[in-house]
C-alpha cells in the first residue's frame, strides 16, 4: 500500500516497478479527486488500484487489516494530526514482519512560512493546522 499516494504518479512510476513483478499495490489518499485521477490515468488491472482512506481513521476499513507485507508513504504523515492513530492503522495493516517506509519531511522553509502565516490575524481564521503540530512534527 502507498499511503497518501496524491495523483498516483510516484506508486505508477517508482513504487510498482521496484517490487516483485507479480505484485499487487493500492495507492490511498484522502482526496477522492486525487483517487479519482489516479484510477483514470494509472490504474492497472489486478495489479496497481487506487482508494479513498484517511489513514487517521478510527474504523478501518476490514478488508485492509493483516493485508499488506509492505506500505510506504512519501510525503504524507506529516500532514497527520493524529499521527498516533495514522501509525495504528498502519502496524494494523501490516501482516507480520510486514515493513514500513516512510519519508517525513521535518525540516523546510515551508514551516517557518506556515507557522507566520497561523500567527497572521488576516490569515489564521482560513488555516486548520494546530500550532504544536506544526511546532512537533514540522
Amino acid at each position: 500500500m502507498d499511503i497518501g499516494c496524491g495523483p498516483g504518479d510516484i506508486t505508477n512510476d517508482i513504487i510498482l516497478p521496484a517490487l516483485h513483478p507479480n505484485a499487487v499495490i493500492i495507492g490511498t489518499d484522502i482526496s477522492e479527486d486525487m483517487i479519482k485521477y489516479a484510477r483514470k490515468t494509472y490504474s492497472k488491472e489486478k495489479q496497481l488500484d487506487f482508494d479513498v482512506l484517511d489513514i487517521q481513521t478510527k474504523e478501518l476499513p476490514a478488508k485492509y487489516i493483516s493485508e499488506f507485507d509492505h506500505i510506504f508513504s512519501f510525503h504524507a504523515l506529516h500532514w497527520c494530526f493524529d499521527i498516533k492513530q495514522a501509525f495504528k492503522n498502519i502496524y494494523r495493516m501490516l501482516r507480520p514482519n510486514g515493513t514500513m517506509l516512510v519519508l517525513v519531511v521535518s525540516l523546510h522553509p515551508i514551516c517557518k512560512v506556515i507557522q507566520e502565516t497561523i500567527q497572521d490575524n488576516r490569515f489564521a481564521p482560513y488555516i486548520k493546522v494546530k500550532i504544536h503540530a506544526v511546532e512537533i512534527y514540522l
